[in-house]
Parts: C-alpha cells; sequence; structure tokens
C-alpha cells in the first residue's frame, strides 16, 4: 500500500471523495505552482467556501458550482485532464497530499479568502472590481480575497 493509500484509511468514505475532488481540483488550477503553500491556498479557499454554506455543504458541491472553478468548466480543456489523472503523475500525486493536508485544517494561510483570480489576468474579474473584497495576499501565481 502506498503512501496516499495509507493516509486515506483514516478518513470516512464522504471525506476520501472531498479529497480526490479537491486534488483533481488543485492540480487543475494550480499545478504548475512551485510552493507547497501555493496550492494549500486554492484547497483553502474550497474549505473556507464549504464553511460559509453559500457555496454548498460538502468540497464537492463547492468545486461543482457553476463557473467556479475553470478547470472544471464544460469548455475548458483541462477538465479531461483532471478527470483522467491518476496517482502514477508526480505532480498529481502532490495535489493528493496538499488536499489531505488541507482537509486536516492546519494553518490556512489565505487567512479566510473565499476568492482568487491568476496575477497573469489582464484585468482582474468583474468580481474583484464590484464585490466588497479585501485581498488577503498572494500565493504563487494567484491572488486571494476575502469578503
Amino acid at each position: 500500500m502506498d503512501d496516499i493509500q495509507y493516509d486515506l484509511w483514516m478518513f470516512s468514505p464522504s471525506k476520501r471523495q472531498s479529497i480526490d475532488i479537491m486534488a483533481r481540483t488543485i492540480y487543475g488550477e494550480a499545478r504548475g505552482e512551485k510552493t507547497t503553500r501555493a496550492l494549500l491556498a486554492i484547497a483553502h479557499v474550497i474549505l473556507n467556501r464549504v464553511e460559509h454554506k453559500n457555496w454548498g455543504q460538502t468540497a464537492k458541491d463547492v468545486i461543482q458550482q457553476p463557473l467556479q472553478f475553470s478547470c472544471w468548466n464544460t469548455n475548458d480543456p483541462n477538465r479531461d485532464i483532471i478527470q483522467n489523472v491518476t496517482l502514477e503523475n508526480p505532480e498529481f500525486r502532490r495535489a493528493y497530499r496538499v488536499a489531505i493536508m488541507a482537509i486536516q485544517r492546519k494553518i490556512d494561510p489565505t487567512k479566510g479568502a473565499t476568492h482568487y483570480h491568476s496575477k497573469h489576468m489582464k484585468k482582474k474579474p468583474l468580481w474583484a472590481k464590484t464585490k466588497a473584497l479585501n485581498p488577503t495576499g498572494q500565493f504563487g501565481n494567484h491572488v486571494f480575497y476575502k469578503g
């Protein structure tokens, strides 16, 4: 049994499902990030949204809300990639480990952020301009906000 499968034994089936979909989202949204902290930031946005209940009661509910995480959009080429990636892929294994760490609710580097966008966008997303959101930090290639 490998290390990830061993770690998953401590979680209920519903938590294992949350970890899997979180890992796929982290991989799809930020697989090019260099630091674990940047990947953890994405995971904590998901968990922070679960706590707010506005997006859903589980990580799966939050992630599958329409147009929330672009890697799951039907027209995004990442969607097929994240649905078919396996733990044989080292970057996905890393995302899986990060999801396990985050679900254990270690320190949230985003300070409660519920939104983020790439720092490489030419224009900020409309929600970043119109909502009463405050930046909480930049981790890797993403800027994070809390409302």
